[in-house]
C-alpha cells in the first residue's frame, strides 16, 4: 500500500510544482530580475539565513562549483550587497557576508513580493484562503522532514 501512496503523492506534487512555478515562482523571479538574476537574489536569500559563509559553504547550499559563484559573489560586491572578509578563526578563509545595503535590499524585496501574492490572494474567497493557509502550513511541516 505503502508503494501506491508513494506514487500517487509523487504524480499530484510532479503536476503541482510547474503550477506554483507559473502562478507564484515565476511572478516573484520577474520581480526580482529587474534588479538581480534568480542566482544572485538565491545568494542573499541564503546569505541573509546563513550569514558568514565561505564560497565553498555558498557553493554547496546552492549546488554548483565555486568558480560559477566567484563572478556571482563579485557583481554582488560591487553592487554593495555583500563583501568579503578574513575568517577570524581561520585567516586563510574568506568569508562572505550581507552589507546593511545587502539587508535593505532583501527587505525592500521581500515587501515587494509579500504585497504581489496579498494581491494574488484578493482573488480567492474566504474558504479558499483558509484551505490554502491550512495547505501550505501542512506542506511545510511535511516538506521539512524530507532527507
Amino acid at each position: 500500500m505503502k508503494e501506491n501512496d508513494i506514487d500517487k503523492t509523487a504524480i499530484e506534487l510532479a503536476e503541482l510544482l510547474p503550477l506554483l512555478q507559473k502562478k507564484l515562482i515565476k511572478p516573484f523571479e520577474q520581480l526580482s530580475k529587474s534588479k538581480l538574476s534568480p542566482m544572485k537574489f538565491y545568494v542573499l536569500f541564503i546569505l541573509e539565513d546563513k550569514d558568514n559563509l565561505s564560497m565553498t559553504e555558498l557553493s554547496n547550499e546552492l549546488s554548483i562549483s565555486k568558480q560559477q559563484m566567484t563572478p556571482v559573489v563579485d557583481k554582488l560586491i560591487e553592487n554593495g550587497f555583500v563583501i568579503r572578509q578574513n575568517s577570524e578563526m581561520d585567516r586563510r578563509m574568506i568569508k562572505i557576508s550581507l552589507t546593511s545595503s545587502g539587508k535593505k535590499f532583501i527587505e525592500e524585496l521581500k515587501m515587494g513580493i509579500f504585497d504581489m501574492l496579498k494581491n494574488k490572494l484578493y482573488g480567492l474567497n474566504v474558504d479558499d484562503l483558509n484551505n490554502l493557509y491550512k495547505a501550505f502550513n501542512e506542506i511545510r511541516k511535511i516538506v521539512n522532514k524530507l532527507p
